[in-house]
């Protein structure tokens, strides 16, 4: 019988990005029980799964009021950031949106300024190292798209590497993000949509066309449309999918039916993430673990799963070529049958 510890640790030894990873889902747990009770807020309590968008986003702004000072930010993103040394993820990039605080904690920059520092209070210390992702909420406009493009063109030497565009896909369309996505585009930062969670397979293409992105977050919908798959492979764009979230959210039918290992199998990229850690209840570790159970990956699919995620980061080295001999050697060392408990 298979020691689950000894799989999990196997698991955490592989060299791996975490490219899609939102800030207030994020926190731990134990965080989010000190701030509330600090604050007189309700706990947070997780469900099993979320019903409607609706039902998600709700918890989502209660972990979002937990964060009542640019003291708490700094503290939850350089925690993020130190428990991905344990996870065995050498980079991540961490989403933020800075209007949905509506001004309660003062200017945006403030809020840019706060998650940089405190991602960098870790990496200086040794831990993991990445960057910040300055989404904009599709509910907004033109004008506050191209605040956020402008801020990420600004704090881009100072660890902004993306920026995304998130909420309910149903609600909006794409015409007043157009214009900021190809200012950050110009400017040499990556553009990262969310796309395909909720939405039909036709969002995903008009994200392709209109966004031109470099990797979409999610993107699960595309499964369901043999054309934009190849698309998507030919293109060489990154899906950044997360499984368990999808399945709690009820972007897909169920666990059976997540597309992930057929869009890894048709040649896709595709990178593993939590997501939302604390409202999804998994870590990356956790997914990694989760396709070798329910998907059969094999430790040569994780391998090339981890290189997907190193190679399409928005860092400023090449990580695969820092850690591309370290991901052999863990797939090596998993012989015979290069199954991942070795």
């Amino acid at each position: 019988m298979v020691d689950r510890d000894v799989v999990r640790r196997r698991l955490a030894e592989l060299p791996k990005a975490e490219l899609h990873l939102h800030a207030e889902g994020s926190m731990r747990q134990d965080t989010a029980d000190e701030l509330a009770d600090r604050y007189g807020i309700d706990p947070i309590v997780v469900p099993r799964d979320y019903p409607t968008w609706s039902s998600f986003s709700t918890l989502y702004e209660r972990c979002r009021s937990l964060v009542a000072s640019l003291d708490d930010l700094r503290r939850i993103v350089a925690e993020l950031f130190s428990d991905a040394v344990a996870l065995g993820t050498v980079w991540t990039e961490l989403h933020l949106v800075p209007h949905l605080y509506k001004g309660r904690l003062g200017r945006v920059e403030g809020l840019v300024e706060a998650a940089l520092d405190g991602s960098r209070s870790v990496s200086s210390d040794g831990g993991a190292a990445g960057g910040l992702i300055l989404g904009v909420d599709r509910n907004l406009g033109r004008a506050e798209a191209l605040e956020i493009a402008n801020l990420a063109v600004k704090y881009h030497d100072d660890g902004v590497v993306a920026m995304g565009l998130t909420g309910d896909e149903t609600t909006s369309g794409f015409a007043d993000f157009v214009e900021a996505f190809d200012l950050v585009r110009d400017a040499g930062l990556g553009v990262v949509p969310h796309s395909g969670e909720q939405g039909p397979p036709s969002n995903v293409r008009e994200t392709m066309e209109r966004f031109r992105p470099d990797r979409i977050s999610h993107g699960v919908a595309g499964a369901r449309d043999g054309g934009l798959v190849e698309t998507l492979r030919e293109r060489g764009i990154c899906l950044d999918v997360a499984v368990t979230s999808n399945v709690k959210l009820r972007s897909v039918p169920s666990l059976r039916e997540h597309p992930f290992a057929q869009l890894f199998r048709a040649g896709v990229p595709v990178s593993l993430n939590s997501d939302i850690t604390l409202l999804a209840g998994c870590t990356i570790v956790d997914e990694y673990e989760l396709v070798v159970r329910e998907f059969g990956m094999s430790a040569s699919d994780l391998g090339a799963i981890a290189s997907n995620s190193l190679r399409h980061a928005r860092a400023n080295g090449d990580l695969l070529a820092r850690y591309g001999s370290r991901i052999d050697a863990w797939v090596e060392g998993a012989a015979p049958g290069h199954s991942p408990d070795g």
